[in-house]
């Protein structure tokens, strides 16, 4: 509680959560500060923020649990993988990649208009990733280098005919059988009065950004970037 405090007296957030596992299971969670201070409402244990990029490792589970139940495999060629006649760069050779080295960031694609799509116009779906695949062109190695862009192409994976799309997926395969009640991926089943508005810093003080005025807020229903998950910190303790 204290060093919480005091590192929110430096007025770079609004409000967080904490969320502590103890190694003998005792677990602490601790809520502190505004979720939106143009109504002054309160961060509760029950606010949900968004989680971003750390949703990708529930992404990564939900594709661990597909590969265990044998409807995903990780060892498989990307060739492979997606579906017959799928074109990549001509420089690109998508036999030498496999799912996993999309997982671990390692698959050698450069990020393009598919990432750009996914994070900021919400202008994408399983038709449009086919036909920009092909405009990505590789790296100069396959040495770690982090991106969205490899999580892109797993969502896809994970529903190629895009029948309930990769939400539900995870939803069904990750959230659910956790009991993360207070995680989602829709925005739209969230009323405001559970969500941590986001805030920026400008010359008087911190203000809250609306969330139409958000492009990662705006943008959830839309995208298929896999980050957009709320969470709560009682979530985080499931």
């Amino acid at each position: 509680g204290p060093l919480v405090r005091q590192a929110m007296n430096r007025d770079l957030v609004p409000g967080l959560q904490v969320a502590v596992v103890m190694r003998d299971g005792r677990a602490w969670t601790g809520s502190f500060g505004t979720a939106d201070l143009a109504t002054g409402r309160p961060v509760t244990d029950d606010t949900r923020f968004y989680t971003a990029s750390t949703s990708k490792a529930l992404t990564a589970l939900a594709a661990a649990r597909y590969a265990h139940q044998g409807k995903l495999d990780l060892d498989a060629s990307l060739a492979d993988a997606f579906p017959p006649g799928t074109r990549f760069h001509p420089d690109y050779d998508p036999t030498t990649a496999t799912v996993r080295d999309l997982l671990t960031h390692t698959h050698g694609l450069q990020q393009g208009p598919i990432s750009i799509r996914t994070a900021f116009t919400g202008q994408i779906s399983n038709e449009k990733i086919l036909e920009l695949l092909p405009v990505h062109p590789p790296r100069e190695n396959r040495d770690f280098a982090y991106s969205n862009f490899g999580y892109d192409l797993i969502g896809f994976l994970l529903d190629p005919e895009h029948t309930r799309g990769w939400k539900d997926v995870e939803q069904r395969e990750v959230l659910d059988p956790l009991g993360m009640t207070h995680t989602t991926s829709y925005r739209s089943r969230l009323p405001d009065s559970l969500i941590a508005f986001p805030h920026e810093l400008g010359p008087d003080g911190m203000a809250r950004v609306d969330l139409d005025d958000s492009p990662f807020y705006a943008l959830a229903e839309k995208g298929a970037d896999r980050g957009y998950l709320r969470m709560s910190s009682s979530s985080a303790l499931t």
